[in-house]
């Protein structure tokens, strides 16, 4: 062991910049602009025929909809109508004349039922089916004023009962549950009997256009007219009211229509 050991020189630090160099990216061969628009476009076409693919193979939802709009004479230029308010109008007014006069109503929804039955031991409600917006048909319904073993609308059928709320027009008041079920307004072209309604298209075939909304119990050709209008004005004066229609309208066709059956109510009497 030497005296003096020779001493040991300190090496300069390797530097780490060229273990933490990075590799510069090999230069990428560049293609033509022809071929990569070609490229681009190949893989836009497979990612298109795929999505083809994937619709064709989705099963199609039913069309009952747009069956029942295309048998009822509907098409997209008439399917825009204005009656977004119809179901506030229908029940909000519904509930303030109950609130308003609500020992009369009780007084109606209790004794016309009690006199019907009391007249013949019938039944108390006629149903009858009719035709809806948009072709649909549902029951309406209707206090009986006829004979429980009647057919038709022979008036010699009429009972006692009947016919005092035929022309106060009363035998509607359980409609009120169509309105409340959505399938009626308190305003709106009459619904038709299905059996009755194909017979007017035949001659009418715009008859069908009524059905772009839903039916009413009251309406401008029951109110300028009455219930025995040609098919042929009672059109005009639907569509008429179809293309106009609004809550104001409503509300004065309403009042209209107790003013006349008022006013029928008192000739009666004179005559």
């Amino acid at each position: 062991m030497p005296l003096f050991p020779r001493r040991r020189e300190s090496c300069p630090a390797r530097s780490a910049a060229p273990l933490l160099r990075e590799r510069p990216p090999c230069p990428r061969k560049r293609e033509p602009a022809g071929r990569r628009e070609s490229g681009k476009a190949a893989k836009v076409g497979c990612v298109t025929q795929s999505l083809r693919g994937a619709r064709a193979n989705k099963p199609q939802p039913e069309a009952k909809a747009i069956d029942l709009a295309q048998d009822a004479g509907i098409t997209d230029e008439d399917a825009p109508v204005r009656d977004g308010y119809k179901p506030f109008f229908d029940v909000g007014l519904i509930v303030v004349a109950h609130a308003l006069l609500l020992p009369l109503w009780a007084l109606l929804w209790v004794a016309i039922p009690l006199a019907i039955w009391a007249c013949d031991r019938g039944p108390v409600f006629y149903t009858q089916e009719r035709l809806g917006r948009g072709g649909k048909r549902f029951t309406i319904i209707k206090f009986r004023t006829m004979s429980a073993n009647a057919s038709g609308e022979d008036g010699s059928r009429v009972t006692l009962v009947g016919k005092v709320l035929r022309p106060l027009r009363m035998d509607e008041m359980p409609q009120i549950v169509n309105i409340l079920r959505g399938e009626m307004s308190l305003v709106g072209p009459r619904p038709e009997v299905p059996e009755r309604a194909d017979a007017i298209v035949r001659e009418f075939p715009d008859f069908r256009r009524r059905l772009r909304v839903k039916p009413g119990i009251a309406g401008l050709a029951q109110a300028r007219g009455g219930y025995l209008l040609d098919p042929g004005r009672k059109l005009r004066y639907d569509n008429l009211y179809i293309e106009q229609m609004s809550p104001w309208l409503d509300l004065r066709l309403l009042l209209l229509s107790v003013g006349v059956v008022l006013r029928r109510l008192f000739q009666g009497k004179s005559h």
